[in-house]
């Protein structure tokens, strides 16, 4: 499978120039369909990258379609009544927000990240998926080699006081009580004092 993945990435460059054109028009019922391709196709990225010594194997005409179908996804599918469609979208933009430019990615994260943790608010399955592209988010968003991160330490604050309660419901009292333990030396504790 690995070997079909790398003979594909090459190719990306001609599946987008075919299916750029037609994505605006794409009906919400069809869009699962092409966002999981997106999807795949990204995943494919990531391998090749992984397999290859240099860098990203896109040319400049690669990097302006997959901005361009980042903004489609991010500005018109994840504003979608359909769940299934918004959750699509929000799983096609985890892959991709490490092969999108740092600048693309830093003026999409107000966008984004709502858009994510309103997902990581819905049943379990759901959330499980919009919580694995929100990680792929904030792992290009502050563990990149190429620059300091992007998001300031409010705007993480904010992901986290929104991901925190959702977590402690979904876990049991030993999990729990642990969890606590380590918020108290993490989160400054306003009456402790130092001895």
């Amino acid at each position: 499978q690995t070997l079909h993945l790398l003979k594909f990435t090459p190719r990306l460059k001609d599946v987008l120039l075919r299916v750029l054109p037609i994505l605006g028009s794409v009906r919400d019922g069809q869009r699962p369909v092409f966002a999981n391709a997106l999807k795949c196709w990204c995943q494919a990225a990531w391998v090749y990258i992984g397999d290859a010594s240099s860098g990203l194997p896109f040319d400049d005409d690669v990097m302006s379609f997959m901005n361009s179908v980042f903004e489609l996804l991010l500005k018109v599918w994840t504003g979608s009544r359909d769940l299934k469609v918004r959750l699509s979208s929000v799983e096609a933009l985890g892959e991709m927000v490490g092969l999108v430019t740092r600048s693309q990615l830093k003026s999409a994260l107000p966008r984004i990240i709502p858009t994510m943790l309103d997902l990581c608010k819905k049943d379990q399955e759901v959330a499980f998926t919009a919580a694995h592209s929100l990680h792929n988010l904030l792992n290009a968003s502050l563990l990149s080699e190429s620059g300091p991160p992007l998001l300031e330490f409010e705007e993480l604050a904010v992901v986290l006081i929104t991901l925190l309660p959702l977590v402690s419901v979904n876990i049991s009292k030993d999990e729990r009580s642990y969890i606590s333990k380590g918020l108290k030396w993490i989160i400054p504790d306003p009456y402790r004092h130092i001895a």
